[in-house]
């Protein structure tokens, strides 16, 4: 079922046993998606297995499952559901891929689309209004359980748009982090979570990327709550990266790679490693390359 190296890349056999998913943090949104990933550490990489048949048949969307966790889970999680939502808004539109006439030898994921679009303008709604709440007080059930629907939302969005550039150079962060923890998570050097590691480069990233889109990076930064009332679309890149890094201030975050050990002697590396993500790369609204990905890790490296 995985792909090589790690396996032989052979298809799932049939139907699997009832898959009941309930999620116990509010971020990725994995009850309403057929993708699985997991961390081979022997190899330092992630590896990603998408089929219909992972789809869990009942979703059990409990908040209170989240009521005890710490606001640095919160926040990795809760930047995790806002680039979910975001990448697939932003996404390269279904419309602009190669027409293929077979229904069945259609890509599973299939970049924005109105269904998507949809759940993903209002989970940007509520990641905008409730992350800073649900972080900064585990007793406000309001934004928590916000935060949960929306992280749900978020699901349902890039379950069937996928993702773009975010998620593609987390693979380079995670790949080569090193000698790092990451406060209330019990897990051992080196470890940065995943929605950290997506976040860190997203204000760059969606800099770069407006220019591809324009008109849908205005949109999200208008879900997500930045004032747009006087902006046009050459603003539109600014005014995204601006809200994301207002959050990211608001919630503890790291200010950029920098933050995560990465100094600029490591973006050529980065870079490297991350381009292999064939797949988002080529599901973000603009054309990307190598040189393109250093340069975007360079100004990730932090937001002044």
């Amino acid at each position: 079922m995985w792909a090589p190296p790690l396996g032989a890349g052979e298809p799932i056999p049939g139907a699997l046993l009832p898959h009941l998913a309930c999620p116990t943090t509010s971020g990725t949104g994995s009850e309403c998606t057929s993708l699985s990933v997991i961390r081979i550490n022997d190899l330092k990489t992630k590896f990603v297995l998408g089929n219909p048949l992972l789809l869990p048949d009942e979703a059990l969307v409990d908040p209170t499952c989240c009521d005890s966790l710490p606001g640095n889970i919160v926040a990795s999680t809760g930047f995790d559901l806002l680039s979910h939502a975001i990448e697939c808004y932003t996404s390269k539109a279904y419309t602009r891929w190669a027409k293929v006439g077979d229904p069945r030898k259609r890509p599973y994921l299939q970049g924005a689309n109105p269904w998507s679009d949809l759940a993903a303008t209002r989970a940007l709604e509520l990641v905008g209004k409730y992350l800073e709440r649900g972080v900064n007080d585990a007793s406000d059930s309001e934004a928590r359980d916000q935060l949960m629907w929306a992280a749900t939302l978020a699901g349902m969005a890039f379950g069937n748009t996928g993702t773009h550039l975010p998620h593609a150079l987390s693979y380079g962060i995670t790949h080569l982090m090193h000698d790092i923890t990451t406060d209330d998570y019990a897990v051992a050097s080196p470890f940065i979570p995943h929605g950290i590691s997506v976040i860190a480069s997203a204000p760059a990233i969606f800099r770069y990327t407006a220019a591809g889109a324009p008109e849908r990076h205005l949109e999200a930064a208008n879900s997500l709550g930045a004032d747009t009332s006087d902006a046009g679309n050459e603003d539109a890149g600014e005014l995204v990266a601006g809200r994301i890094v207002e959050l990211m201030n608001k919630t503890g975050m790291p200010n950029g790679i920098g933050d995560l050990g990465f100094a600029e002697a490591d973006i050529k590396s980065l870079a490297a490693s991350s381009v292999r993500q064939l797949r988002s790369i080529a599901n973000a609204p603009r054309e990307t390359n190598l040189q393109d990905i250093e340069n975007i890790y360079a100004a990730a490296l932090s937001y002044g």
